[in-house]
């Protein structure tokens, strides 16, 4: 199953790599470790990035500068939906709905909603009290 937080981070990576190769990005030694999480507010995005924080000491450009090139340059993937800058230099990225809905249908015609083995066969106690 596709894990989106890592999904999303290589996508960024290679928009990176690909904005460097087109020369609109200087070249990094390294790049730098990509954060992506579920942003505090939902009408932010699904996922969102401070990749334009973290590379704008490295490549000396304005941090909304740079995720418009990542933007640019980053694949089109088909769970990707909007991408936006939004400052001080963030990426906001949307899951497209047709895809979510495909993988919901997945979910609930192959059941891997039950395919987890978290805790390793220990048993829990658990209380629900209201």
């Amino acid at each position: 199953m596709l894990n989106l937080k890592e999904a999303l981070a290589q996508d960024i990576r290679s928009g990176i790599v690909a904005a460097i190769k087109a020369g609109k990005l200087p070249a990094l030694k390294k790049l730098p470790t990509i954060v992506v999480d579920r942003p505090e507010h939902p009408e932010h995005g699904d996922y969102a990035s401070p990749i334009g924080l973290a590379l704008t000491k490295l490549v000396r450009k304005p941090p909304l500068d740079i995720i418009a090139q990542l933007v640019e340059h980053m694949p089109k993937k088909e769970y990707l939906g909007n991408l936006t800058a939004v400052a001080p230099g963030f990426l906001n990225m949307r899951l497209n709905p047709d895809w979510m809905i495909a993988r919901r249908d997945d979910i609930l015609e192959e059941d891997l909603s039950g395919d987890f083995d978290i805790g390793q066969g220990q048993l829990v106690n658990l209380e629900f009290i209201s």
